[in-house]
C-alpha cells in the first residue's frame, strides 16, 4: 500500500556523495558525523535552516507524533514499553519517544552526538544512549523492543551495512513488533549528459549495429564509466578526506532488495510511504514493518 507523508529533508546544504566508495568503513563515517557535530550539530542531522534548540527538539516531538498517527490511521497497534531509536544523534526522536514509551534506547555511531545529547539538560530519565561503530545491534537482546525507529539514517550508511541493520531492526524487536524505518529507494534527479540520457535504458545492439559500431560503442561507454563511476567519485572523496573535510554520503536500496531483506528477517511490510526526506534528487521512502 503507497501513501504520502512529509518528512523532514536532510539533503540541502551539506555535499553529498551518492555511492561514494571510500565510505565502506563505518569508522569513517563516524569520524565525518563527528566533525559535522562539532560545527553545526542540529544543522548536520536537519540541514537546510539554522535551528535554535527549542525548535529542533519541538520538530522531533511533531515528527514522532505524526509516525504514530500514521500507524493509528492504519490500525497498526503498538505496545509501548520499549523502544529503539536508531541513529539518534543528539536525541530529538529518542526525546520524544521517552514521553511514549517506558523506556527508550537510543544509538548513534557518532562520540560527539552522544556527548552532546547526554548532556542535554532536556534528556530523560528513561532514555539509554549508545555509541557504536559495529554493524550489528548483538548489545540489544532478541526479542525485546516493542518499537523501532530510524528516520534520515539508514541514507547515510554503506548499502550492505544498512540492509545488515534492517535485518538486525527485526532480531532485537518482538514478535509482533513494529519497525518504522526511512530509506533512499532511488536516484533520480542526477543530472545526466545528452549522451547519457539517449543511452539510459538502451542495450549496446539496440538497433541491431555492425559489428564495428558495436565495438565503438562499447568502447565509448567503457571509456566513459571509467572517470564517471571510478576516478570522479574516488578523487572527491580522497579530497575531501585530505582536507579534513566531512563526507555525507546518500546511499540507495532498491525496492526489491528492501523486500527480500524484510522477508529474510521475519517481517512483514504493512505499508510504504513516500515522504520526499532526500530531496528532489533521490525517492525517500519510509516502510512500516512487523516482525512476525
Amino acid at each position: 500500500m503507497d501513501a504520502k507523508i512529509p518528512l523532514k529533508r536532510d539533503s540541502e546544504s551539506l555535499s553529498l556523495h551518492p555511492l561514494t566508495p571510500d565510505m565502506k568503513d563505518l569508522r569513517n563515517v563516524s569520524s565525518s558525523w563527528d566533525s559535522l557535530a562539532q560545527s553545526d550539530a542540529m544543522g548536520a542531522v536537519l540541514t537546510g535552516k539554522e535551528w535554535n534548540e527549542s525548535e529542533f527538539y519541538a520538530s522531533g516531538e511533531r515528527q514522532v507524533e505524526e509516525i504514530l498517527k500514521l500507524l493509528e490511521s492504519q490500525g497498526i497497534s503498538l505496545a509501548t514499553n520499549a523502544a529503539l531509536d536508531f541513529g539518534c544523534g543528539l536525541g530529538r526522536l529518542s526525546f520524544a519517544l521517552c514521553k511514549r514509551f517506558e523506556s527508550v534506547t537510543g544509538i548513534d555511531i557518532s562520540k560527539e552526538m552522544i556527548k552532546r545529547a547526554t548532556s542535554s539538560p532536556l534528556n530523560p530519565e528513561n532514555l539509554k544512549l549508545i555509541q557504536s561503530e559495529r554493524n550489528d545491534l548483538r548489545f540489544i537482546e532478541e526479542n525485546s523492543q516493542d518499537f523501532v525507529l530510524s528516520l534520515i539514517v539508514l541514507q547515510h550508511i554503506p548499502t550492505r551495512i544498512a540492509k545488515a541493520y534492517i535485518g538486525e531492526f527485526l532480531r532485537v524487536t518482538k514478535p509482533g513488533g513494529i519497525i518504522v524505518f526511512q530509506a533512499i529507494t532511488k536516484v533520480t534527479g542526477l543530472k545526466k549528459s545528452t549522451q547519457q540520457s539517449f543511452w539510459e535504458g538502451k542495450p549496446l545492439n539496440w538497433d541491431s549495429p555492425s559489428l564495428p559500431k558495436l565495438i565503438y560503442r562499447a568502447t565509448c561507454r567503457f571509456a566513459r564509466w571509467i572517470p564517471r563511476k571510478i576516478v570522479s567519485h574516488r578523487l572527491a572523496c580522497y579530497l575531501k578526506k585530505r582536507s579534513g573535510a566531512p563526507i555525507m554520503q546518500m546511499n540507495p536500496i532498491s525496492l526489491r532488495s528492501l523486500s527480500k531483506t524484510i522477508n529474510a528477517h521475519g517481517g512483514t511490510l504493512l505499508l510504504s510511504v513516500e515522504d520526499g526526506a532526500a530531496g528532489s534528487d533521490f525517492e525517500s521512502r519510509t516502510f512500516i514493518v512487523r516482525k512476525r
